[in-house]
């Protein structure tokens, strides 16, 4: 029987191809949009879940509270590490790692990976990489031991063993010669930890001081426990850690927290938290995206199957006097259903396959990692395939099996019958999504094009930004800024702690003529003289650091934010006042010089937060920035030979600040994207069911349009018969979806401190939208039956 009802649903197939063809198109678009999602969300829920028993594995944050608030610092002290695996029993071990730039030379070659991964010895027993050369249980245990990546072995060693290759490394307090000791596989792109370079903690130990209330940033501690539960249960009596720990003055202020190692991808509001990061939002808001375009694929087959029914009624009607009973009826076309939706798997799966690859160039990572690499991926896809045809085939079935023979052999059976159906609310359904999604679009494009044209309180245009963090080069930035001047068309040269878009320190501070004594942590970035040139922000009150030895000590300029945050008053009213820098033993007495305007150095999610410059004598120098204005090929040019002429071993490397600025908003640029593609695929696959529902209309209202005609009906009258339910629809579907986009932009959209309202047209806009794209996907047929000669469809009456 099975063989029978295949063979059957080919000659179906064969016999109503335009619109099995309609039907097949629309479940292709959705299958493929939804398997494309389905590998990129599953891609970002796999982050971190590869580290064997990674639910035993957390983070130590560390919470600030404020005055008024409370900062989260992924950024831990030193000694947390241990002092929490000593109080809590649950604790198995600790590992501490920090991110820390270092020239790194072997002989003459030098490793262009400047940023090294520093780590415990213990790293190698909580997280799962893997060595492919050299012993796990040792290679991080010799003070001198570095790991590197399978990747930078073979760039730089070739087929050569790199084990015991001794190599030079360049840090702040000197040169120290150090020893490979292992490869490792290169970490998987679903890793939140990232790395090329692995060295012993050792080295760079000394940097940090050994109290609980010094957090330097880039520092993280994780720890493994003994069961997931003690990861809350640690929380609910860390407390009673910090008052058997913590000095007195730091039981109220400063709190560790552990967070769970598969939540650190989706947490983005952390400080110092260097790791890539998703939004589980988003995701979640993809995947429904995804489920949506597969239910408007399925509701088109729905209605187009029940509409041949009108064509199939005779053939189903003899079936039964022949003997057929209603379950075999029901049974053939659920298994016409199940060979359509393979057939469209199969196809889907080749071309998900094909697209992958630019996909995965455009995102630069790998979505094909966990398990949707492996056999588990085609079982899924088989469970997926069966719910499809089940859910897709259930209704046409058993709704075309009820045809009474007697009925269907006397005349046509009609779709429906009444004013109201099942295929109304079905289309109705179809536009409401389609208008979701137009609004959905339309909403994240204009935030996109208010993030990317907002005046961000400094000119982001022709600014290159250099990486001067290695020790050979911080010793020579004076000389290199002069040479750099020297060039014809650089404006301006500036450096600092940190970059703009950058992660800022945070030091403590005091107003002098407060007698509160109330301290403040403030953002902080040590400064050159040029800053405000070179990014053009504006000063508003008092003066410019200037490059003398009086500047150099403690003095501050604030932007407005801070001023507010301090309580100073009116900032006309602020240059020349005390400001206290609380250093790590002593106070230093300082003095406020200018006032300049609140600009974004951070991401326009986050509101403007006070920030304070200062110039240090001997403060390091991470960033350095250039004004640049003229022949930009050129001006590069000159400053690679100029760079080249002090003998780096750092290479020549330079980004434009208004694509560091871009890079802060990539997810939701990829998300932009996603929706755009989405939408475009979904209206796509609605004018495709609404284009196969006309093909059925218009063949039962022949007569009805013929009968019209005689009676005198203009073309342009006929054509809004033909199209006005269709109007009627799009303006039911328009109250169903438009509060729901509505919602769902809000909820986006409270991501950003600074957004943009939700406008009057958006609502007027995308019901037009959808009216013309529906129109124009059936014009050619509704003109084409408008014009017909009424004598062809009432010859035989």
């Amino acid at each position: 029987m099975l063989r029978n009802f295949i063979k059957q649903a080919f000659r179906s197939f064969a016999r109503y191809r335009v619109p099995y063809l309609i039907s097949f198109v629309g479940l292709f678009l959705g299958t493929s949009a939804f398997l494309l999602l389905g590998h990129y969300i599953y891609y970002n829920f796999s982050f971190d879940r590869f580290h064997h028993e990674s639910n035993r594995i957390a983070r130590v944050n560390c919470l600030v509270s404020m005055t008024d608030k409370t900062l989260k610092y992924a950024a831990s002290s030193r000694p947390l590490g241990d002092g929490l695996e000593r109080f809590f029993p649950q604790i198995e071990s600790y590992t501490r790692m920090r991110y820390f730039p270092a020239t790194v030379m072997h002989e003459t070659t030098r490793f262009d990976e400047n940023i090294i991964l520093f780590a415990d010895s213990t790293f190698l027993d909580i997280f799962s990489f893997t060595l492919i050369k050299g012993d796990p249980n040792t290679a991080l245990h010799h003070p001198d031991g570095m790991i590197i990546t399978e990747e930078l072995a073979e760039r730089y060693f070739a087929k050569e063993n790199p084990i015991g290759k001794l190599l030079n490394l360049q840090l702040p307090n000197g040169n120290l010669s150090v020893k490979i000791t292992g490869v490792a596989k290169n970490p998987p792109p679903n890793s939140s930890i990232e790395f090329s370079m692995l060295a012993s903690f050792r080295m760079v130990e000394g940097f940090s001081n050994n109290n609980y209330a010094s957090l330097l940033p880039g520092l993280s501690t994780f720890v493994k426990v003994n069961n997931a539960a003690s990861i809350n249960n640690i929380n609910d009596n860390i407390q009673q850690f910090v008052k058997a720990e913590f000095d007195a003055s730091l039981h109220q202020a400063l709190k560790p927290e552990l967070q769970p190692l598969h939540n650190i991808y989706f947490a983005s509001d952390y400080q110092f938290d260097f790791g890539r990061k998703g939004n589980r939002g988003t995701l979640l808001g993809l995947l429904a995206l995804g489920v949506l375009i597969l239910m408007i694929a399925i509701i088109n087959y729905i209605n187009i199957t029940v509409a041949l029914g009108t064509k199939r009624a005779k053939e189903i009607a003899v079936r039964k006097v022949l003997g057929s009973g209603k379950w075999q009826i029901a049974g053939q076309h659920l298994v016409e259903m199940i060979v359509l939706v393979f057939g469209v798997l199969i196809l889907s799966s080749i071309t998900v396959k094909l697209l992958l690859p630019p996909i995965e160039a455009w995102l630069e990572t790998d979505l094909q990692v966990g398990v949707l690499n492996n056999y588990q991926y085609w079982l899924l896809l088989f469970t997926l395939g069966l719910i499809l045809a089940l859910i897709s085939g259930a209704y046409p079935a058993f709704y075309l099996s009820k045809f009474s023979p007697l009925e269907s052999l006397r005349q046509n059976k009609q779709l429906t019958s009444g004013r109201f159906n099942l295929r109304q609310v079905l289309v109705s359904f179809q536009f409401a999504i389609a208008i979701f999604f137009i609004l959905t679009a339309w909403i994240v494009l204009d935030q996109m094009f208010f993030l990317q044209n907002k005046d961000l309180g400094f000119d982001k245009e022709q600014v290159i930004m250099i990486d001067i963090g290695a020790p050979d080069v911080a010793s020579q930035i004076n000389n290199i800024k002069t040479s750099f001047s020297q060039i014809a068309g650089v404006e301006a040269t500036s450096s600092a702690l940190s970059g703009m878009f950058a992660p800022h320190i945070q030091a403590n501070f005091q107003v002098a003529e407060d007698t509160s004594n109330q301290v403040y942590l403030l953002n902080t970035n040590y400064i050159a003289p040029g800053f405000l040139n070179t990014y053009d922000i504006k000063l508003l009150q008092g003066r410019n650091f200037t490059d003398t030895p009086a500047d150099r000590h403690y003095k501050f300029i604030l932007n407005e934010a801070a001023v507010t945050h301090l309580g100073l008053g009116s900032i006309e009213t602020v240059p020349g006042k005390g400001l206290e820098y609380i250093g790590q033993d002593s106070v230093f007495n300082g003095e406020i010089i200018g006032v300049v305007n609140n600009y974004h150095f951070q991401s326009l999610r986050q509101s403007i937060e006070p920030i304070i410059w200062t110039m240090t004598e001997g403060a390091r120098q991470n960033a350095l920035a250039l004004r640049i204005n003229g022949d930009i090929k050129n001006i590069i040019s000159q400053l690679e030979f100029t760079w080249k002429s002090f003998n780096f071993e750092q290479a020549f490397e330079y980004n434009f600040l208004d694509e560091v600025v871009a890079e802060a908003y990539q997810n939701e640029q990829q998300l932009s994207v996603f929706i755009q593609v989405t939408t475009a695929i979904l209206l796509l696959i609605s004018c495709i069911g609404v284009y196969g529902i006309m093909l059925f209309t218009v063949e039962q209202r022949n007569k009805e349009i013929g009968v019209r005609k005689v009676f005198g009906a203009s073309i342009q009258n006929l054509l809004l018969q033909l199209n006005k339910q269709n109007i009627w629809l799009t303006l039911i579907g328009l109250i169903v979806g438009a509060p729901l986009a509505y919602w769902a932009g809000q909820q986006w959209l409270d991501n950003f401190a600074y957004r943009i309202s939700f406008q009057w047209y958006y609502i007027p806009g995308a019901v037009m939208i959808l009216i013309i794209i529906t129109l124009l996907s059936v014009s050619v047929l509704t003109w084409r039956t408008a014009r017909k000669n009424p004598v062809e469809v009432l010859r035989y009456e």
